[in-house]
């Protein structure tokens, strides 16, 4: 599981730079581009672009104040936990580009921005051997009001539809918010 937790933890470095970058005024769209392509390909190419800029982020002094205050709200995500799953489910598509003869692996990451919340979990990224490499091939987003995980998408060719059985489990670092440091220590 080294290799898939370096990965992730490049993963969620690279993410920082392209959030940071997102809202920094004196970035040029062209070099934006290319840190949030540097980010997207630790995604599977089936995936949807993720890291949008449009240019309205600073088309007026409110707006530019606002994306000043996001730069200084980001964080690197935390990472929790990885995990090695073994017969699980895969809609049509995922099945097309995931190496049969491998475990896919989730890892339970925390949020972008700082927050007053406790340290909780946010996302679930699901990486597996693909056509193209170690990917992310899909997530889940934690929402914390009703203490749940919920697919990230509902298109059905594109979904982990069951992860299966847990055959390893590597902790990094414990949540703070009671609910999932029970998740966490349980499993």
């Amino acid at each position: 599981m080294d290799k898939e937790l370096d990965f992730i933890k490049e993963f969620v470095a690279s993410e920082f730079i392209t959030n940071v970058s997102r809202y920094s005024e004196n970035i040029e769209d062209e070099a934006y581009q290319k840190q949030a392509k540097e980010t997207e390909r630790y995604f599977h190419s089936i995936l949807l672009k993720r890291y949008p800029r449009t240019g309205l982020e600073f088309a007026n002094s409110a707006k530019k104040e606002i994306a000043k205050l996001k730069i200084e709200k980001q964080l690197t995500r935390t990472i929790f936990q990885i995990k090695e799953f073994e017969q699980f489910q895969l809609g049509d598509r995922l099945q097309e580009i995931v190496d049969k003869e491998t475990n896919i692996f989730t890892v339970d990451t925390s949020y972008t921005q700082k927050s007053k919340a406790p340290l909780s979990y946010s996302n679930k990224y699901y990486l597996a051997s693909t056509n193209e490499g170690l990917k992310i091939i899909y997530e889940k987003i934690y929402i914390l009001r009703e203490e749940q995980w919920i697919p990230g998408h509902d298109h059905i060719p594109t979904t982990v539809l069951n992860d299966g059985i847990v055959v390893n489990v590597q902790k990094v670092t414990s949540p703070l918010y009671e609910p999932n440091v029970k998740d966490y220590l349980e499993n």
